[in-house]
């Protein structure tokens, strides 16, 4: 397939999963999470970095997360990785 095809592909996959709901990780999830995360940090998680947390475990089945460097994603992704493997999915990063 060419780039073209391939990228009008991910496209409609993007748009198809943004309009569907069917993920369910739960908030007691979420904070145990991100109270591990803090806890093997040694120190509190931003107040924004929990909410990006919270919004990536909720809403529609597609979230982009954007952010300069050196702001925290790498940090609050593994909060949220281990939310959604407490609720029984597998998770792959790229």
């Amino acid at each position: 397939a060419s780039y073209q095809q391939q990228e009008e592909q991910l496209l409609h996959f993007g748009e198809t999963l943004s309009q569907r709901q069917s993920k369910t990780v739960s908030e007691e999830l979420v904070l145990k999470a991100i109270n591990h995360r803090e806890e093997e940090l040694g120190f509190a998680l931003s107040e924004e970095q929990k909410d990006a947390i919270s919004h990536l475990c909720s809403g529609p089945d597609i979230c982009i997360l954007n952010g300069k460097a050196g702001t925290g994603k790498t940090t609050l992704l593994k909060a949220v990785a281990e939310a959604y493997q407490g609720a029984g999915y597998e998770v792959l990063g790229t």
